[in-house]
């Protein structure tokens, strides 16, 4: 667990001893993925609408997939999803990793998506 958070890595302790003694659990991994969701400021409420309907075009989907995926030997784009609390625009990007990446890189792929 990659944190510097004391009290999380304590409580995750206590429930996965919790779980053990009580017998165990079962789990299986429905979606596996890292997710980040740039913030993008438009000028109107109208340019964020626009874009978001410019994302949602699968043409375009493709244009984005190939900006981030050039970004990274690892991460390949798996969807992306938009929310409008105008006038932002959130795209949230879910990306497959095999190998872990800072959030600096993160932070570059997002840049170079929303270009």
């Amino acid at each position: 667990m990659a944190t510097t958070e004391g009290c999380l890595i304590a409580s995750t302790h206590r429930g996965c001893k919790a779980i053990t003694e009580s017998g165990g659990a079962t789990s299986v991994i429905l979606n596996d993925g890292m997710t980040r969701a740039p913030l993008i400021r438009m000028s109107s409420a109208k340019e964020a609408a626009e874009l978001k309907a410019w994302i949602e075009r699968q043409d375009n989907y493709y244009q984005v997939a190939a900006a981030f995926n050039s970004t990274s030997r690892f991460a390949r784009l798996q969807s992306v999803c938009h929310r409008l609390p105008f006038p932002l625009l959130a795209v949230k990007q879910q990306q497959q990793q095999e190998q872990e990446e800072g959030d600096d890189t993160d932070k570059k792929r997002g840049g170079e998506c929303v270009r």
